[in-house]
């Protein structure tokens, strides 16, 4: 079962992008060593838009978003600071809710929780808690 990784992503500062690039490819990449399948749009994405001089904002790459979303079992957003202000994050999460795709907060320390806005049954036999970033990379 396909896992989407959503998180905040678009700055006016290229620094902040990059940094939140790399937080949640580390995350993506434990999700992965853990037996997830997981789909982060931002880890994909991000090299791609440096690369070839793309626009990074969500009305560019939102249907690109939708595609991965239409087939994911599950949306984990990642709270980093910038998550609850992100358009992008907040129209993957518009878009779960649609599916009936349930929706899990994750942070860094490996805390997640079902959201109030699930409207599907969680798969919590597919759930592996995320250890803390800090002590695995």
């Amino acid at each position: 079962p396909l896992v989407y990784l959503a998180s905040p992503y678009s700055d006016g500062d290229a620094k902040v992008r990059q940094d939140r690039a790399d937080v949640v490819s580390k995350v993506a990449g434990l999700l992965l060593h853990k037996g997830y399948i997981v789909f982060s749009p931002i880890s994909h994405s991000h090299p791609i838009a440096l690369v070839c001089k793309m626009p990074t904002d969500w009305k560019f790459w939102a249907t690109f978003c939708k595609a991965y979303l239409s087939v994911a079992h599950k949306l984990f957003v990642l709270t980093v600071p910038g998550w609850e202000q992100s358009v992008g994050v907040r129209k993957e999460m518009e878009i779960a809710m649609q599916l009936k795709i349930p929706i899990y907060l994750v942070d860094e320390e490996g805390q997640e929780t079902l959201t109030e806005w699930s409207n599907a049954e969680p798969y919590d036999d597919l759930w592996i808690p995320v250890k803390s970033i800090k002590d695995t990379f």
